[in-house]
């Protein structure tokens, strides 16, 4: 089943294109790392796939598409992919958590959505068996944590809300080798729960996953 479909994007922050008639898509399950030279586009394309680009940063030219489960990212307001979009930024992060800390935004997502409370001591074993340190940081406040900390607490909160896609910006670069492979097995285990994720990572080994490279203003699937 495709998740996300990208249909000849043209983009360009002022008058040269970053993308020319770029076209791609992925599937439910599938995981994308994406990789490319520095200026290459990376990051831009998350926003573009998340929504960020156009409704709250625009670029001069915009042209095509971006569908996800068939309806236009472009065209539509965030709202209407709530909380299927999990966007985790590498700069920023304060702008994407809700409240003061993580135990707060958990009970807030859960008063949005009415999740019970068993529903979310489940999500939370679960999150623990790969992240045990997201016991620590639950009454912390967040401008106490490190960039690394806040992004463990916001991946939680978007699992908690029940996500679908999840677009990682380049946030596994302050991590050690053993923690890099953490995070590898919890896309495994979000992609077994019919997740789709793409992130940008610029280490060798990809565990198999399907790699998107940004090259000449388009993708090559490599």
């Amino acid at each position: 089943m495709k998740m996300l479909t990208i249909e000849k994007i043209f983009f360009a922050w002022d008058k040269e294109y970053l993308f020319e008639n770029l076209s791609c898509q992925f599937s439910e399950s599938e995981i994308i790392q994406i990789k490319g030279e520095n200026g290459a586009g990376k990051t831009t394309l998350l926003q573009l796939i998340s929504g960020m680009i156009p409704h709250f940063n625009r670029g001069k030219i915009l042209k095509g598409d971006i569908l996800l489960n068939g309806k236009s990212v472009i065209k539509n307001s965030p709202k209407m992919f709530f909380p299927g979009t999990a966007f985790i930024p590498s700069t920023n992060i304060d702008f994407f958590l809700l409240t003061d800390c993580l135990k707060h935004d958990m009970l807030l997502s859960s008063s949005m959505q009415k999740i019970n409370q068993k529903t979310v001591d489940k999500k939370l074993a679960e999150f623990f068996k790969f992240f045990p340190s997201i016991n620590e940081i639950n009454e912390e406040l967040y401008e106490r944590l490190t960039f690394n900390q806040k992004m463990l607490a916001l991946t939680f909160v978007y699992y908690l809300q029940g996500a679908k896609i999840y677009l990682f910006d380049e946030v596994l670069n302050g991590f050690s080798k053993s923690e890099i492979e953490t995070w590898y097995s919890f896309f495994e285990f979000l992609s077994s729960q019919y997740c789709s994720i793409a992130f940008i990572d610029h280490h060798l080994k990809s565990n198999g996953f399907t790699s998107w490279l940004l090259k000449n203003k388009k993708i090559e699937i490599v």
